[in-house]
């Protein structure tokens, strides 16, 4: 038997899943059970919902400091942080978990009002009625609902610490709900095919982004976190690391904006400070709790009338800081990706981002210009490794018709690389004329030059009509968010309409080429005679 390439490679990829699984089965990733982790029975629309949590117990006034986890890092990263407040400065320290399903196993909320209304009855169910309440990251949403005026049984919170907190939508991720649950979205997927399509070794059992943390983000709603830091009157520290990679310190800045109360204090430290050196911030933190005993820490009724003036501005969007760092590279991927579906969706996506304000121009530019070249130049070796055999298996022989092929063999033999250029602004043609350019074995490098020349002047005239005809469709997403996911497609095939229809239509030879396909249209769904047409 004689084994081709792909056989090769098929066999050595089936080999290392068969590896995979036998590692996963027989040694299993098993997570370590906490210590002192104890179990809380409350209710959910009828139903049992068992909450675990830490309760690191001390006597003293009855006050109980409550600390709320971070999906990422989870209550085991706060329990250094938590023994060290209960050791050091002799409080009660409780770390609730997020539960995740009835006692029946059935599906629960994961929005951060129904996590905070979980939370909530934990403190009832163990009578707790004095709180300072301590968010940590995703966590800080979850604390600000429940020391919002919005929150019932708000007056047990008698003060609040943002710890590396997230706060208002318009300051995460691309800086629009819409935008960052459709991107969200695309992890299911993503996770799916890492849990059961790659040699992960059990790696994916031991790395955060598994469908709990998928399903947080997804239904994390951050549109109200304005209004309920606005309506928050406890006092408040906002605790926030320089080198934090997580959460961006405009975001602590913002939220020291909207709580005029607040007092924000930083360190040269990162994300993980928490769980490494926890006792970085406990000076901070006893400081603030002494004042919140002794009332003498500001409340926002005799906060500063300046930043109470400077809390009522609105957010002005003009000042957003573009997305950088991890979040930059990720959307760069992001629109390289979604070359794979369609080059001409991936460039108008694009464009809509740029008008929103949070990616660069060049950056989207670089991202489609990835994508569009990995993509083509992949067509054109396939065409040149496999040749005329190809055009007859699936799926290519559903992409291309029998005749396409002989018809653009001609058109080579005449016109040579110009088809290049041209077919990059004619929709239907690229992947056939690649795939022909591959077989007929062009030269690379010509073929490279025409290429690359094409995408330097089609790539930013998609991306910059997209975003100047974006712009000001954009304010409607705004003002009509419950139907944004709507308005966003029709949007998108607005452009495209205009990109594809309209924008030909200005000259001779498109308004020629559109009555010719009518013309086809009419004779083929009608029985029309193109000949008939005047």
């Amino acid at each position: 038997m004689i084994f081709k390439k792909w056989h090769v490679f098929v066999l050595l990829y089936l080999s290392m899943m068969g590896l995979s699984w036998f590692v996963q089965i027989f040694f299993p990733v098993a997570d370590k059970p906490l210590a002192g982790v104890e179990t809380v029975m409350i209710t959910h629309d009828e139903f049992q919902v068992p909450v675990e949590y830490i309760h690191y117990q001390h006597e003293d006034d009855g006050t109980v400091i409550v600390i709320i986890p971070d999906i990422n890092f989870g209550p085991e990263s706060l329990i250094p942080f938590a023994a060290y407040i209960n050791r050091e400065l002799q409080k009660n320290v409780l770390i609730p978990f997020f539960p995740e399903s009835t006692v029946r196993g059935d599906r629960i909320s994961y929005s951060i009002n129904s996590r905070a209304g979980y939370i909530q009855q934990v403190l009832d169910t163990l009578s707790i009625r004095k709180v300072d309440l301590i968010g940590h990251g995703y966590g800080g949403l979850v604390a600000i609902a429940l020391a919002s005026g919005h929150s019932e049984n708000a007056t047990l919170i008698q003060s609040l610490t943002l710890l590396s907190s997230l706060g208002v939508v318009e300051l995460q991720f691309l800086g629009n709900h819409t935008f960052n649950r459709t991107i969200y979205s695309f992890l299911y997927p993503v996770s799916w095919l890492f849990k059961w399509g790659l040699p992960h070794m059990g790696y994916y059992h031991i790395q955060p982004i598994q469908q709990p943390y998928i399903r947080s983000i997804l239904q994390m709603d951050q549109r109200e976190v304005r209004e309920q830091l606005k309506s928050i009157n406890q006092p408040v520290l906002i605790l926030h690391p320089l080198n934090d990679k997580q959460v961006s310190l405009s975001v602590a800045e913002e939220n020291h904006r909207l709580l005029p109360q607040s007092y924000l204090m930083t360190h040269e430290a990162s994300e993980n400070t928490i769980y490494y050196d926890p006792e970085k911030w406990i000076n901070h933190l006893q400081w603030f709790l002494e004042g919140v005993e002794n009332n003498d820490v500001a409340i926002r009724e005799n906060a500063h009338v300046l930043r109470i003036e400077l809390s009522k501005d609105d957010f002005d969007a003009a000042e957003m800081r573009s997305i950088g760092g991890k979040t930059l590279l990720i959307m760069v991927l992001i629109l390289a990706l979604f070359t794979l579906v369609s080059e001409d969706i991936a460039c108008i996506s694009g464009g809509l981002i740029v008008a929103s304000g949070v990616l660069p121009f060049w950056f989207a530019m670089f991202g489609c210009f990835v994508g569009i070249v990995i993509v083509n130049i992949g067509v054109y070796v396939l065409g040149r490794e496999v040749g005329n055999p190809i055009l007859y298996k699936k799926p290519i022989k559903w992409m291309i018709k029998p005749g396409d092929m002989e018809k653009i063999k001609n058109m080579f033999e005449m016109r040579g690389m110009e088809i290049i250029f041209v077919t990059r602004f004619i929709p239907g043609t690229r992947f056939p004329a690649y795939l022909a350019a591959g077989i007929l074995k062009t030269n690379f490098l010509h073929f490279l030059a025409y290429f690359l020349v094409s995408l330097v002047v089609w790539i930013p005239l998609m991306i910059g009509v997209a975003a100047l005809i974006g712009q000001p469709m954009l304010h409607y997403i705004e003002v009509y968010q419950d139907y944004a996911i709507w308005l966003l497609l029709i949007i998108a095939v607005l452009i495209y309409l205009i990109i594809r229809l309209f924008i030909p239509l200005t000259t001779v030879t498109g308004r020629r080429k559109l009555v010719v396909k009518w013309g086809r249209f009419r004779e083929k769904y009608f029985g029309a005679s193109f000949d008939s047409y005047p």
